[in-house]
């Protein structure tokens, strides 16, 4: 009589269900930012040149 029932999560589920990819997060701000940074820089020589 020690069955397991489906629908309780187990230690490992969650654990999957508090994973937190931190460095596909990082990557996408490092990329944001990035890419803000090339726009300001291409927007102000634009300015110059008007």
């Amino acid at each position: 009589m020690n069955q397991q029932i489906p629908n309780q999560p187990t230690q490992s589920h969650e654990a999957e269900t508090e994973f937190k990819p931190k460095g596909a997060i990082a990557f996408i701000v490092a990329l944001l930012l990035t890419f803000a940074a090339i726009w300001l820089g291409v927007f102000y020589i634009m300015i110059d040149r008007a």
